[in-house]
């Protein structure tokens, strides 16, 4: 389960223990802090963009107000004021801290007018960090629900790998994540709008990725909340085949399914077998996809667990082969054991977004477990 995100608001220099005692209280409560000034490496963007966009990511905006205002963004405005101004616009919850003693008249006039605003939230003045960094987690505690037993909702991820697409009735590998925190995180006008299209194609065809081929024919469509891709085979063999499919829902949830078997693949053995490798590639890739997509669309990192699954779709009665030799005559593969697909995991999987960069255990996973289920079903006689 996802941890709530507290951006930590006030003044920087100076300040560093008072920080550093709500970062501590929002930890014993439960919550993750989203402190910029010191967690955030260095970005591209600038430092009023990078808190606007940290404040965004965050599920509770906690500001700390002590003597000074702080520094002055281009506006006009206090920076503190604008990172609050955020938060109100996204209807965050609001906690404020005052720090007790004199305030500059910048100051005062940023306490009074949040004070004004966060009526029936939590207010309160500190004497010391001890004091902030206890009645932060007494705070929090009230807006932070306790961890639960329940599973997340995986209703979506079955749906998904229980009826996965058909790539022209080839053996394809669907690969579904889904965000653990059920939120909107694509929105339906950024969905429909051309960059956002422009960007699902770029990053799909990046070197890092190499989802889709710039040689290939593609064609995309926009459903009530998905927008799906499509690319086909340009080759003699394969010419207008469906080779990958990439679809991107509201709510983050990725599916895509890839191939694997080349549509030139050739000899007496080459549609009877399955090789291993392009398996194991279809899986890299989707999750290249998908690190490079959280990667652009959530710098700040609010998403950070997800729960994945996979299904090979359309093994037929192939067997599934280290090495693909095409010179090789005749192959063990008894009767009875074609299905329609093979799902890796009885129950979808939760990876973090560390898996996404490094997913090379959880690749040989997939390969493992689908190839168990293949066999288990060889020898049931399915």
């Amino acid at each position: 389960m996802e941890k709530p995100r507290v951006f930590v608001s006030s003044v920087i220099d100076g300040f560093e223990s008072y920080r550093e005692a709500a970062r501590e209280g929002i930890k014993a409560a439960g919550g993750e802090s989203v402190l910029v000034n010191e967690d955030f490496p260095s970005m591209p963007n600038s430092s009023r963009n990078a808190c606007l966009d940290a404040v965004a990511s965050s599920d509770i905006y906690l500001a700390i107000i002590g003597e000074r205002g702080g520094w002055q963004a281009p506006s006009g405005k206090l920076v503190v004021e604008e990172e609050f101004e955020e938060a109100q616009n996204r209807d965050m919850p609001v906690l404020l801290f005052l720090v007790d003693g004199d305030r500059e008249e910048e100051a005062e006039r940023l306490a009074g007018r949040l004070s004004d605003y966060v009526e029936g939230y939590f207010r309160v003045e500190v004497q010391s960090p001890n004091e902030l960094q206890e009645e932060t987690e007494r705070a929090l505690e009230r807006l932070i629900d306790n961890p639960s037993d329940e599973q997340p909702d995986m209703q979506r991820l079955r749906d998904a790998t229980s009826e996965p697409y058909d790539l022209g009735g080839r053996p394809s590998l669907r690969t579904v994540l889904v965000p653990e925190r059920e939120e909107e995180v694509v929105d339906p006008m950024t969905l429909e709008s051309d960059k956002f299209r422009h960007r699902v194609y770029r990053i799909a065809h990046a070197l890092s990725v190499k989802l889709l081929h710039y040689t290939e024919p593609k064609s995309d469509s926009l459903t009530q909340d998905t927008l799906v891709i499509t690319q086909r085979s340009s080759s003699r063999q394969g010419r207008g085949k469906e080779n990958a499919r990439i679809e991107i829902g509201e709510r983050g949830r990725i599916i895509v399914d890839a191939s694997v078997t080349e549509a030139n693949q050739r000899g007496v053995g080459a549609g009877m077998v399955i090789d291993a490798s392009k398996i194991k590639s279809a899986a890299r890739r989707a999750f290249a996809f998908a690190e490079a997509f959280f990667d652009e669309i959530d710098q700040h990192g609010r998403y950070q667990q997800f729960l994945h699954s996979a299904v090979l779709a359309n093994p037929g009665n192939r067997k599934i082969v280290d090495e693909v030799d095409p010179q090789q005559q005749t192959f063990s593969m008894p009767y009875g054991t074609q299905n329609d697909h093979i799902v890796a995991f009885d129950t979808p999987r939760s990876i973090s977004r560390n898996t996404l960069r490094d997913p090379k255990d959880e690749v040989d996973r997939i390969l493992t477990r689908i190839r168990r289920q293949r066999d288990s079903d060889t020898q049931r006689g399915f």
